[in-house]
């Protein structure tokens, strides 16, 4: 069984060369476990460190997973794929993330040492969508029928008006 607990260490991971893939059972992820409907399957993951021509080191997080949700319109399990690639680089103090290239995500190593598993289900979590819906032709809610509004014939004011009209002289 594959275990996600251990700290990021990047100097270690390039020396490494880091190129983990493997798969972990989403009820082994608590947080990504308690948005599931049903906490089965597995996520499969791939960490590798890549050191680019820009000679930034970079932490290449792939997840591919299916997770069912609860549709929020007829409370039915539907499933959602997630399939997310992100490069993350490290930093380590605040001022590299501002001039960190916008293709690129920071990891912030500032606030202390990051875990595997922390790091795979943020990923899963940010790859959910806030609100699951099945598609309406195929969700099973009975939406309501749009309800026909009759047309105002005359305004309501216009009385008003009408008394005006009488003090005035018009």
């Amino acid at each position: 069984m594959t275990t996600l607990s251990g700290e990021i260490d990047i100097k270690d991971a390039l020396k490494l060369a880091l190129d983990w893939h493997d798969h972990v059972p989403v009820s082994d992820l608590p947080r990504l476990a308690a948005r599931a409907f049903e906490p089965s399957g597995e996520v499969e993951f791939h960490f590798e460190i890549l050191k680019g021509i820009d000679s930034l080191v970079k932490l290449s997080v792939k997840a591919k997973a299916t997770i069912i949700m609860q549709c929020q319109r007829c409370l039915q399990p539907m499933p959602v794929s997630i399939d997310t690639n992100t490069q993350l680089v490290p930093i380590y103090k605040e001022a590299q993330a501002k001039t960190l290239d916008p293709a690129y995500d920071p990891l912030d190593l500032t606030l202390g040492p990051v875990t595997y598993q922390d790091l795979l289900e943020d990923e899963c979590l940010l790859a959910l969508p806030q609100v699951p819906l099945h598609d309406p032709d195929t969700c099973q809610a009975k939406l309501p029928e749009p309800v026909e509004v009759p047309e105002v014939k005359k305004n309501p004011f216009m009385v008003l008006k009408g008394l005006k009209d009488d003090k005035t002289g018009k």
